[in-house]
Order: C-alpha cells, then sequence, then structure tokens
C-alpha cells in the first residue's frame, strides 16, 4: 500500500466522482451541514445529525471555506479517508504477519473499492469516517503489543486512544 494505490483510487473511480449523478441523500446532508457549519461553528446547536457525529460534517468544512463544495469534493474527501483505513490496516497486519501477508489481506479491499462504481459505494457516508478510526486504533494496538518483550511505545498508545476515543463524535 502506498501512493499508486491512492492514485489507483482516484484514477479507477473518477467516473464516479465526476459523473453529475443525484446525490445520496446522507451525502446531501452533509454538504449542507457542512455549508451550515461554516456560518455557525456549533454542531449541536445547528445541526441535527441523526446518525452522523460532527467529524463527518467537519472533514468538509476546508471544501466549504474554498467555495468548492459540490459533488466531486467529498467524494475525494472519501477516497481519501478508505485510502488511510486502508493505509492503516496494512500497518496493523504488517506488524503482526510480516509485509507479504499484510499485502494479502489488504488486496480484495483495495480492489473492492478502485473498482467500485455503484453510488452507495462511492457517494460520502459517515462509514468512511469511521473506518480510517477503526483501522488507527487496531494499529496502535497491534503494533504496540507486537513485541512481547518490551513494552507498548506511548505513539501507538496515544494513535490507539485517540482514534478509538473520536469514533463516538464520527458515528
Amino acid at each position: 500500500v502506498c501512493s499508486s494505490d491512492l492514485v489507483s483510487l482516484f484514477a479507477l473511480g473518477w467516473p464516479a466522482f465526476f459523473a453529475p449523478r443525484p446525490l445520496d441523500p446522507d451525502e446531501s446532508q452533509f454538504i449542507a451541514g457542512a455549508l451550515t457549519l461554516a456560518h455557525d461553528p456549533w454542531p449541536w446547536r445547528s445541526l441535527d445529525g441523526d446518525t452522523a457525529g460532527p467529524l463527518v460534517y467537519e472533514l468538509l468544512l476546508p471544501l466549504a471555506k474554498l467555495g468548492s463544495l459540490h459533488y466531486a469534493g467529498p467524494r475525494a474527501v472519501g477516497c481519501v479517508l478508505v485510502f488511510i483505513a486502508l493505509w492503516f490496516a496494512y500497518r496493523a497486519l504488517r506488524s503482526v504477519w510480516g509485509d507479504a501477508a499484510a499485502r494479502v489481506g489488504v488486496m480484495p479491499a483495495a480492489v473492492f473499492f478502485a473498482c467500485s462504481v455503484h453510488e452507495q459505494f462511492v457517494h460520502y457516508a459517515s462509514e468512511q469516517v469511521v473506518l480510517p478510526l477503526l483501522s488507527i486504533g487496531l494499529w496502535g494496538v497491534l503494533a504496540g503489543f507486537a513485541n512481547e518483550n518490551t513494552p507498548p511505545r506511548a505513539q501507538h498508545c496515544f494513535a490507539a486512544g485517540a482514534a478509538l476515543g473520536a469514533v463516538p463524535f464520527a458515528k
């Protein structure tokens, strides 16, 4: 998993990013919520997120501030979030089973997300925010406890705690 994988996720998924299709109801709600947060930054006062937490909307705030919040922007953000999830899943598997097994373990998910063009798998969703957080948490736990002879490193414990602690604010 490297930068060429991110390029392949974008290259194979570009028709779904830029084809003007109707927005998914969740995706349109997240875009509207991000536009609302650009003017009123208190999420529990200005949004009704249903089952999504404020992190889902706040990840789209840079696009809202730049004025480029349309259907391609959130889908690109979702693609980057999927790449981060795959990257940390690869690192978690690599810390336990080695490089070859980690590449094989991540390959089905990478191919699935790279070749998906169906709207339900491409649109920006709250699940795409939770996936990297869970992958970072898994990496922190597995990498921290991979070596039985040494105590876990502080950076692994901090990354796992911060990522897993942020999950309720995303979903």
